[in-house]
């Protein structure tokens, strides 16, 4: 996992009779950048005996002898969210460490549009990061330190979950979000930026179960979040949608196809 750790697995069974799995889990574009990693990626990784990736956009980057022996897995989601009870509520929820990559600013910005229509809903920031710092001077430009929470870590994302009129993922890129996964695993009505390398894309079709909006479009986020808080027919439609979708990541089909890619290389 990782390009590292890749890198390391694919050196260390060069001519051993040990078979070598590795797996790219973020956009390759920015975890095989520069010219090193680059070389990596193109060049050695496709030594290794098999490789699963979690979005099919991953697997494009990489030489075809890799993606001939590759497989395209999601990741799976805690059967605790699949069990938790979605209660519903009135608040605008986010889940990741704060970083660029995340991009919490663009939804701080984007609530901040919204928050005087909507009084009875607050934003509510999960998660610890360099940028926390930054994101409290911009909510207090905003005048929004009453609307708008950064709450830290928590232990307890079912039940915050449970009680959230809609989660949102702002993120630049991505690999399979997991935070979103467990939002539609619960039947949170759900809006992610359709950003590289496929992950959002893979999980919601934007309308049925869920919204998918362009990535730094702050204009547009302010619409999908206002039509979900507007509407609770189309909140309930969302949600319903993407607790049935979420059962293509349930525990025991991932974990069923691991294991058939896994046999099927030590097989070869």
């Amino acid at each position: 996992f990782m390009a590292e750790p890749n890198l390391r697995a694919v050196i260390a069974t060069l001519g051993l009779p040990v078979k070598s799995i590795i797996s790219v889990r973020n956009d390759p574009e920015k975890e095989y950048s520069g010219k090193l990693f680059y070389f990596v990626g193109k060049y050695l990784l496709p030594l290794a005996d098999g490789c699963v990736f979690q979005t099919k956009d991953a697997k494009a980057w990489f030489p075809k002898k890799l993606q001939k022996k590759s497989a395209v897995i999601m990741n799976e989601v805690s059967l605790s969210f699949f069990n938790t009870k979605y209660l519903g509520g009135n608040h605008v929820v986010t889940l990741g460490r704060l970083t660029q990559q995340k991009n919490q600013m663009m939804l701080i910005e984007a609530f901040s549009q919204i928050a005087d229509e909507f009084p009875n809903s607050n934003l509510e920031i999960y998660g610890d990061g360099d940028l926390r710092k930054t994101l409290e001077e911009k909510i207090k430009s905003l005048n929004m330190c009453d609307r708008i929470k950064l709450m830290g870590t928590t232990k307890n994302a079912t039940s915050v979950l449970s009680i959230a009129k809609c989660f949102v993922l702002c993120s630049d890129y991505e690999g399979m979000p997991n935070a979103l996964m467990e939002a539609l695993a619960v039947g949170v009505p759900s809006i992610a930026t359709d950003c590289p390398c496929g992950g959002p894309k893979m999980l919601i079709e934007s309308g049925v179960n869920g919204v998918l909006i362009p990535v730094g479009n702050v204009k547009k986020l302010v619409e999908a979040m206002k039509h979900i808080l507007l509407d609770s027919d189309y909140a309930k439609k969302l949600g319903n949608n993407a607790k049935k979708s979420a059962n293509n990541y349930l525990p025991d089909v991932i974990f069923r196809q691991w294991e058939e890619f896994i046999n099927g290389v030590v097989d070869l």
